[in-house]
């Protein structure tokens, strides 16, 4: 919701992006 201002928004953008980076990571490792 942009009432909630763009600091929210970067903020779940980053959590999305952490995410993203660990599943990555996780499938990476595996054989």
């Amino acid at each position: 919701a942009p009432s909630q201002g763009p600091l929210q928004v970067y903020r779940l953008g980053f959590l999305a992006l952490v995410g993203r980076l660990r599943n990555f990571v996780s499938g990476f490792g595996k054989p």
